[in-house]
C-alpha cells in the first residue's frame, strides 16, 4: 500500500464471521519484545507481538467450499524507534507491521482465495505551541479507490489504492494474485523486505502472504533539538489512529471492483481485526495507543483542509 505524505520530512516512512478454531500461541519472536535491535539501519524496540492462527476445520468444508484451505495466520508487531543521541534533532517514532498468510493443499489452490482489507480512522499532525495550546491539522494524503485524498476514513471502507479490492491485486496486469508474496521456507515472522511475488515466480510452497506497514511513521520532533524530556514542551507530532480488518474470501466471492463498501461481497472465511494506534500525548511527552478511533478522526475538515481536499482530488492518481 503506497501512502503520500504532505509532511515532507517524514515522508520517507512510508456482519463478518470468525471461525471458532482461532488460537493464540507464544511465538518465538516474543523474546524480542523490549530488546533494541536494528532495522533499515535504525534502532528499533518491539513493544508488542501478536500471533493468531485459524486452522480450517474439515467438517463442513464441502458446503463452505474451502476443503483446499488448511490454515490462515495473522502477525502484528508494534515498534518504537527511540531517539538516537548521535543524530542531531532526531525524532521519536512509532510503527506497526502486519502480515496475513494462508496455507493451502497445493500451490494452485492459492488462487482460490484473496485477502481484502477494510479500514477506518485517520492520520493527523498535532503541534504544541509555545503558549501551551495544541493545534491539529490533516495534512497526510493517500491514494484511495482511484483518488487522492486526505488520510481520513470516518467509516469502514475497503483499503485499496484503486477500485480492485483484492489486497494482492496488480492494477497494471489485472492479476488478482500478482502481489501475493512467498518464500521457501515460509517466513516465521513478518519479513523486513518484500519477498518473491506470485506474479513473477511460481511458488514452490503452498503458502502465500501479504504485508502492511502503514506509513508515514508516527513521530514526534521537539522544537528544541537538545530536549531530553518531552513533557509539555513545544514540538510537532504525526499521529495515527487506525482500525483495520483483514478478511480472507474465496476469490469468486470478492468483486473485481468496489465502491469501498461490502456491496457485492460474499461471506468471508475468516477476518482479523488489528490496529495501528500511535497518538502523542503532549502533556505526558509520550506516545499512547488508545482503544477505538480517536475523536480527531470524526471532526469536520477546516476551510483550509477542504480546499486542500479539492486540490488533492483533482490530482491524477499515478498508476501503481
Amino acid at each position: 500500500m503506497k501512502y503520500v505524505s504532505l509532511y515532507a520530512k517524514l515522508a520517507v516512512f512510508s456482519a463478518l464471521v470468525f471461525l471458532p478454531c482461532g488460537s493464540s500461541a507464544h511465538h518465538e519472536s516474543w523474546h524480542r519484545v523490549g530488546l533494541e535491535h536494528e532495522r533499515y539501519g535504525l534502532k528499533v524496540v518491539p513493544l508488542s507481538i501478536v500471533e493468531k492462527r485459524f486452522v480450517i476445520p474439515r467438517e463442513g468444508c464441502a458446503a463452505r467450499g474451502d476443503c483446499d484451505l488448511k490454515e490462515v495466520i495473522f502477525f502484528v508487531e508494534d515498534d518504537e524507534f527511540p531517539i538516537d543521541p548521535s543524530i542531531p534533532g532526531d525524532f521519536l517514532g512509532r510503527s506497526t507491521m502486519f502480515m496475513a498468510g494462508i496455507e493451502t493443499e497445493s500451490v494452485a489452490a492459492l488462487r482460490n482465495y484473496v485477502f481484502v482489507q477494510f479500514i477506518r480512522g485517520c492520520m493527523w499532525n498535532s503541534t504544541r505551541n509555545p503558549d501551551g495550546t495544541v493545534t491539529t491539522r490533516f495534512s497526510i494524503a493517500r491514494d484511495h479507490l482511484g483518488e487522492r485524498t486526505h488520510f481520513v476514513h470516518r467509516d469502514w471502507t475497503v483499503d485499496s489504492m484503486d477500485r480492485e479490492p483484492a489486497y494482492s491485486a496488480d492494477g497494471e496486469s489485472g492479476d488478482r494474485h500478482f502481489l501475493l508474496q512467498w518464500s521457501d521456507p515460509r517466513p516465521k515472522w513478518i519479513p523486513d523486505k518484500q519477498e518473491k511475488l506470485f506474479g513473477e515466480e511460481k511458488p514452490t510452497v503452498p503458502f502465500g502472504f501479504v504485508t502492511d506497514f502503514p506509513s508515514p511513521l508516527a513521530a514526534f520532533r521537539a522544537s528544541d533539538p537538545n530536549a531530553k524530556d518531552f513533557r509539555g514542551i513545544p514540538g510537532e507530532a504525526l499521529n495515527r489512529s487506525l482500525e483495520l480488518r483483514m478478511c480472507l474470501y474465496r476469490t469468486a466471492d470478492a468483486p473485481s471492483t468496489t465502491d469501498g463498501s461490502t456491496k457485492g461481497f460474499g461471506t468471508p472465511i475468516v477476518c482479523y481485526d488489528w490496529k495501528s494506534s500511535h497518538v502523542f500525548d503532549h502533556e505526558r511527552g509520550i506516545f499512547a495507543s488508545p482503544q477505538g478511533v480517536h475523536k480527531e478522526c470524526s471532526r469536520p475538515l477546516s476551510k483550509e483542509e477542504q480546499s486542500n481536499e479539492e486540490f488533492l482530488r483533482r490530482m491524477k492518481t499515478p498508476a501503481p
